[in-house]
């Protein structure tokens, strides 16, 4: 599957794939994105918060304690976009920064198109696209939106050799310094990066090396300098405070699967899945891609004449395995970014091996099927393209939650189900609706206490409301007291969100974030207090 030279029927090819992706990912992220006139999700309510400070004071201050204030993907790059262009700071992270990252799976279609022929970079492509964190949970992050450009663009510019000389090294830093400023993790990952590819091609002669120590130690520098003394230790202190997290874990947990995600018990079979015949297809299908890229890996590593390009790709694709496995392994080693996103990042690593699968695959059957019939039969070359083809269009149907909405089963999108959750019985489906959306009776109580909260009292809600409404529209930062037991009730006001009096229940944090507790169990200090606001839905005590 290596290429020596694009012919001009594979330009042709090139240019109309291109096309597709750019055309799909835009599609994927604004549906994603604007299925709401407000923002929704969880980090981008304070993301909002800061770039709103921001834009209000005119300037950016390094020495805060919030982490996400390193990130100047959120704070002076919206505000410049916002000052430039006189847009609104919703439009700006609603619109503006998704097409930005709609880039991304274009830039890796041209690295992946390094080793692989045009159909091959295309599916390696469509299975990221196809996993619903890329277009669901990346909107609602726009420093790992930008973060992740800014990753891929270096990747492109180091194994493709862009560029040469001095102008090569000025690019490289200007790329260094914007993904170690756009977002820590991805900064923290992009050392592992080229430190493991360095390490490589030091010790195995066949690796080539994607770039020299020089640019290394550069990188170092670099994210050394601005997380410890230009932005404050606090993203620094996070990493520390990770690592001793899951050290911890490793030396208490590490044989009890309550330790693991609860998505990842599921998947092992570790927990009781929903029963029916679709459900079993969608599980067949979720192991028929898992298979096909450890197959893939396998086969790309056992293969014999590997190109340049496979040989420069092949540690990268190395540390997105990596990943994975600590996620399932390492007690907690999946909370730290949660487990979607880790899969998300490695499948920018590992997405080609999916086509490796589908060709070792072809290739085993191939030399069944000679045996069987003892002869020089062989199935059709395309034949692998059209089993990749199929396997991605039903997981994408299935993941994207299509087959969900078509069938009337228990809604999954926020995107093609979002009424319906609603009126799905069980509190499950509207714990996670409120949890993503901010409703515009919670949002008018939040203003109405941003100008009336004249004695400046503590404020007790639940996590959702805290997380959401309130940091946004309330202005109020995430750090405070937090129902149901972290308040002093007596010198504090209590906001009850529309989940809170509507459906009787809180949310409370935990990795899944679908904690919940009974409302009832402060209905002794509700009654105790004043109400000094309602709109029928969510309510303020004092």
């Amino acid at each position: 599957m290596a290429i020596t030279r694009i012919t001009p029927d594979a330009a042709h090819r090139d240019a109309c794939y291109r096309i597709t992706i750019g055309c799909v990912s835009v599609s994927l992220l604004l549906a994603a994105s604007m299925m709401s006139d407000t923002l929704h999700g969880y980090d981008i309510h304070q993301e909002f918060s800061i770039f709103s400070q921001v834009l209000a004071s005119g300037s950016w201050q390094a020495e805060t304690n919030l982490t996400y204030n390193s990130a100047l993907s959120i704070s002076l790059l919206p505000s410049i976009i916002s000052v430039v262009t006189s847009l609104d700071g919703l439009p700006i992270f609603q619109v503006i920064l998704p097409l930005l990252f709609a880039l991304t799976p274009i830039i890796l279609y041209s690295i992946y198109r390094r080793f692989l022929v045009p159909e091959a970079a295309f599916l390696s492509v469509f299975l990221l696209m196809s996993y619903p964190g890329f277009y669901e949970e990346l909107v609602q992050m726009g420093r790992q939106e930008i973060g992740e450009l800014l990753l891929v663009i270096l990747l492109w510019v180091l194994l493709c050799r862009v560029g040469a000389g001095p102008s090569r090294t000025i690019v490289l830093t200007v790329l260094i310094f914007g993904l170690v400023t756009a977002h820590y993790s991805l900064g923290y990952l992009y050392l592992v990066l080229i430190g493991l590819s360095v390490t490589a091609s030091s010790v195995l002669r066949r690796v080539p090396q994607l770039c020299s120590y020089v640019v290394v130690a550069l990188s170092a520098v670099v994210a050394f300098s601005w997380y410890v003394f230009v932005a404050s230790t606090s993203a620094f202190i996070s990493l520390s405070g990770f690592l001793f997290y899951v050290g911890t874990g490793i030396v208490r947990d590490f044989f009890s699967p309550s330790s693991r995600p609860l998505i990842l018990i599921q998947a092992l079979g570790l927990a009781p899945g929903v029963p029916g015949v679709l459900h079993d297809a969608n599980r067949i299908t979720q192991y028929l891609v898992q298979v096909f890229l450890l197959i893939g890996y396998a086969a790309l590593i056992l293969k014999r004449r590997k190109s340049l390009a496979e040989r420069a790709f092949l540690p990268l694709m190395t540390l997105g395995f990596l990943l994975l496995g600590a996620a399932v392994v390492v007690p907690y080693f999946g909370e730290g970014l949660n487990l979607s996103r880790f899969y998300h990042l490695s499948l920018l690593l590992i997405s080609p091996s999916f086509v490796y699968g589908a060709q070792a695959l072809q290739s085993i059957v191939g030399r069944a099927n000679r045996y069987l019939r003892h002869g020089p039969a062989r199935m059709g070359l395309n034949l692998k393209w059209v089993i990749a083809a199929s396997v991605l269009l039903l997981y994408f149907l299935f993941t994207s939650g299509w087959v969900w909405a078509v069938s009337m089963d228990r809604p999954t999108s926020l995107i093609l189900d979002r009424e319906r959750m609603l009126q799905y019985p069980g509190l499950s489906t509207k714990i996670a609706y409120y949890g993503e959306f901010s409703v515009s009776r919670d949002i008018a109580a939040a203003r109405w206490l941003k100008f009336h909260n004249t004695y400046e009292r503590p404020i007790c809600a639940d996590y959702v409301s805290r997380y959401h409404v309130l940091n946004s529209y309330g202005e109020l930062p995430r750090q405070g007291p937090t129902l149901p037991s972290d308040c002093s009730f007596a010198y504090s006001l209590v906001f009850l969100s529309e989940l809170n009096t509507v459906y009787q229940v809180g949310t409370i944090w935990t990795p899944s974030y679908a904690g919940r507790w009974p409302i009832s169990d402060i209905a002794h200090v509700i009654d105790s207090k004043n109400r000094i606001y309602s709109n029928s839905a969510a309510t303020i005590y004092l």
